[in-house]
């Protein structure tokens, strides 16, 4: 069954959208598969990767998290006519037709909400979160992980009904050994 456009949701509750609100646009890696609420970070071409890379050695400068698919249409054409299709005149061409992802930095003042989490991970109020290495929110330990969030709320169902996490984004990157 094909996936739901709320099935990968990433929500800003608060403090966005702004002119404030610091975001970023940018293409995922070669065969990286992106979902709204992913944590990604660049890589050294600039392009998105899931996670922090591989164990951090890849990521370049500080986590984001997806506002949206990268299969999304507004994203990506992935057939049909294109504007370069003979005969084209009123061709679909996505928002973004070179493949453009948004996604808002983890230094922005602002309360999200992600779908986009590990399956074991139910963190109380406070609990300072990570990210693995397929994007999803983990439990995190300052210092010893970078963290990207600070949970400000239980694990409940958002406004699609389904399971998310409310958390305030931050960036400590971890202690280098």
């Amino acid at each position: 069954m094909p996936s739901q456009m709320n099935d990968h949701t990433l929500d800003a509750l608060k403090g966005w959208p702004s002119p404030y609100a610091v975001d970023h646009v940018a293409s995922a890696a070669s065969g990286v598969t992106i979902t709204a609420g992913n944590v990604v970070t660049l890589d050294t071409s600039g392009n998105y990767v899931l996670g922090y890379g591989a164990s951090d050695v890849n990521a370049q400068g500080v986590a984001m998290f997806a506002f949206q698919n990268s299969s999304d249409p507004d994203v990506a054409n992935d057939g049909g006519l294109t504007s370069t299709a003979a005969g084209s005149a009123n061709a679909w061409v996505p928002v973004s037709p070179s493949g453009g992802i948004m996604a808002l930095v983890a230094t922005g003042a602002y309360e999200l909400e992600s779908t986009e989490f590990a399956a074991a991970f139910n963190p109380a109020i406070g609990s300072t979160m990570s990210a693995d290495d397929t994007g999803e929110l983990e439990a995190g330990t300052a210092y010893t992980d970078s963290i990207c969030g600070v949970v400000s709320a239980a694990k409940s169902d958002n406004s699609h009904g389904v399971s998310s996490i409310k958390f305030f984004p931050v960036w400590l990157p971890k202690t280098p050994a």
